[in-house]
């Protein structure tokens, strides 16, 4: 009987006991900031959001320039709170006078761990982005990193290489990646590396492939990604700027697509490769139509692939790169695909049609939480003294269109290398993490969505 009785009465204190425990969850997905803002330095020049422990939540990694760290900080996130990695990440390219302007995660053992790839170069002013380093840091499980480039055929390059992309490009199921070429002036064709394609082995090196071509008319072979700047019947060798991974024509494997170095069309490599071969066929776009303008002007850089018009097959995003004339704008241009990988420039995907100075970086995350991808746009303005900046901004994804929405994000964050995203709070709404290079403000990066089309600012 009395057994009896304690049960009864244990169960309020049960109920009480949930609730409390809910309420407790509920606050801490509030993010209440009780915390140094002044975590980071002034000075940052890439970011990635990333869960390196497999504890569910996202950690933060930063590369600070201009203060004389030797490495990229690492801050591990414990419950919304942000707190630097007691044990450095290895050593960047250069040290001190070097800095990072890329980060991606990769899988690179098959631990199914985060491991990292860094775009490191040489920024000093005398010799600045003359050489650049690929480096690879593989995740111990235990909070610390261990630097294995020497896994990598060939890391260090003339010029710099502006982005890494990473995927399953020989289908057999380890990921690979590819570099990208910024455009670099003055090269000779044997110079330039735009869209060299580096494949895992089973052991975890990444050698350099040699690639066979089929453009509908020549097989070719080359270690980039090349083709004939108007089609097969063209003897003008195109090489790749930007390059893009993703499966253009939804048959399960990844394609690539690549804009030129030239004013020339775009390719897209159809993926036909196996475990032992890499094999792609060419089909060709071109960059502008007599219907729908703009003409293009200067050479396509920096863009995303994502599905504009809810069709199930991914669209291309780009705009032109950046000119020497400090208030110059170039449209935003929205390329349909037509099922196979073809792209045709049509903006009407785009309401209104928006202009960058240079869109830095393009980032993509579900910021409204329901289920599409959109687009924030890090746009640093003219890449000049005085760093007046640019407005960064997003594009919703809704109804079969892209629309235009400038975030209440403070108009002093302006000038910004790039940022990060990802759900910091966990909330199903992404947010986002602006470097802002240049200005000397010991915080303000943090911005979290909210349900309407701003964003608050949270604590760092």
């Amino acid at each position: 009987m009395t057994k009896k009785k304690w049960s009864l009465l244990s169960i309020p204190i049960i109920i009480l006991m949930a609730i409390s425990t809910f309420w407790i969850i509920k606050d801490k997905k509030k993010l209440v900031c009780n915390q140094n803002k002044n975590l980071f330095p002034s000075f940052l020049n890439a970011s990635l959001f990333i869960d390196v422990d497999n504890d569910g939540d996202l950690d933060l990694i930063v590369s600070p320039i201009k203060n004389g760290d030797k490495s990229d900080r690492l801050y591990i996130n414990n419950g919304g709170y942000l707190s630097q990695s007691k044990v450095p990440l290895p050593p960047r390219y250069m040290g001190a006078s070097g800095g990072t302007v890329n980060m991606i995660a990769i899988d690179a053992n098959g631990d199914n761990f985060k491991d990292l790839l860094f775009t490191t170069v040489d920024a000093r002013e005398s010799s600045f982005y003359q050489t650049s380093k690929i480096q690879l840091f593989i995740n111990q499980k235990d909070g610390s990193f261990k630097d294995e480039s020497h896994r990598i055929e060939k890391s260090h390059y003339k010029s710099w290489i502006e982005w890494i992309r990473v995927g399953d490009i020989n289908k057999d199921g380890r990921d690979d990646f590819i570099i990208t070429d910024p455009g670099s002036p003055g090269f000779t064709e044997d110079e330039y590396f735009g869209g060299r394609i580096y494949i895992q082995d089973k052991e975890g090196n990444f050698n350099i492939a040699s690639v066979n071509f089929f453009d509908g008319k020549n097989n070719y072979t080359d270690t980039r990604l090349v083709w004939r700047q108007w089609g097969p019947d063209s003897n003008n060798r195109q090489f790749a700027m930007d390059v893009f991974l993703g499966d253009v024509n939804n048959d399960g494997v990844l394609d690539i697509v690549s804009t030129a170095n030239g004013i020339g069309a775009m390719a897209t490599f159809i993926n036909e490769s196996t475990p032992k071969q890499i094999k792609f066929r060419v089909q060709f776009s071109f960059i502008y139509n007599e219907v729908l303008q703009p003409k293009v002007d200067r050479p396509l850089k920096n863009g995303l692939l994502i599905d504009i018009d809810d069709d199930g097959f991914q669209d291309l995003l780009l705009s032109e790169s950046i000119t020497n004339h400090p208030y110059d704008k170039t449209p935003i241009l929205a390329y349909r695909n037509n099922s196979s990988g073809v792209f045709t420039l049509d903006n009407r995907l785009i309401d209104p049609m928006a202009s960058v100075s240079h869109a830095r970086q393009w980032l993509k995350g579900d910021f409204d939480g329901d289920d599409n991808l959109d687009v924030f746009i890090v746009d640093h303005g003219y890449d000049n003294p005085p760093y007046e900046g640019a407005q960064s901004f997003l594009l919703t994804n809704y109804n079969g269109k892209l629309h235009y929405a400038r975030p209440d994000i403070p108009s002093g964050i302006i000038y910004s290398h790039g940022g990060a995203v990802g759900d910091f709070n966990q909330d199903g709404r992404a947010d986002v993490f602006l470097n802002n290079l240049h200005k000397e403000t010991p915080y303000r990066r943090l911005f979290l969505k909210n349900k309407n089309e701003g964003f608050t600012h949270f604590c760092y």
